[in-house]
């Protein structure tokens, strides 16, 4: 059988699938929606801080950081009037949450050889080292050489 020659569009997919339908029709109000309010805040604050969904009358925004949020609570009214007088959307409280992002393992850069003069220097100052620990840690530094 041969493959297709150009992908099927998303709703050919998703019809006879109402669930899948009404969560892409929410997310793409969602999207839209995030875009109309990013667009009156100040671009520091829409750099940090998004709208991530609307229930009931609660908008929930989500920033990258508490500072952030603070900063965002001071735009609460704008939002919320916003959202009533540009969208008739009856939204009369603004839920802020902080996300902040996983932390990323971080790769130290090799470290850099040594040269041979510092490696004898090292390895006379562990010979006189009375903490072994230390000594060990001299030693193995002296070793990193060029």
């Amino acid at each position: 059988m041969k493959p297709p020659s150009h992908p099927d569009s998303l709703s050919k997919l998703l019809k006879g699938h109402s669930d899948l339908t009404d969560v892409l029709a929410r997310a793409k109000f969602l999207t839209a929606l995030a875009d109309r309010v990013a667009k009156i805040l100040p671009p520091d604050i829409k750099a940090h801080c998004q709208l991530a969904n609307v229930r009931d009358k609660t908008v929930v925004m989500v920033c990258d950081d508490a500072a952030w949020s603070s900063r965002l609570r001071y735009y609460r009214d704008d939002i919320l009037r916003h959202l009533q007088e540009e969208h008739q959307l009856a939204m009369t409280e603004l839920k802020i949450k902080v996300a902040t992002k996983p932390a990323v393992a971080s790769v130290l850069p090799a470290a850099a050889p040594i040269s041979d003069k510092t490696s004898q220097h090292l390895k006379q100052i562990a010979k006189h080292q009375r903490d072994p620990e230390l000594a060990a840690a001299l030693k193995r530094l002296a070793n990193r050489r060029s």
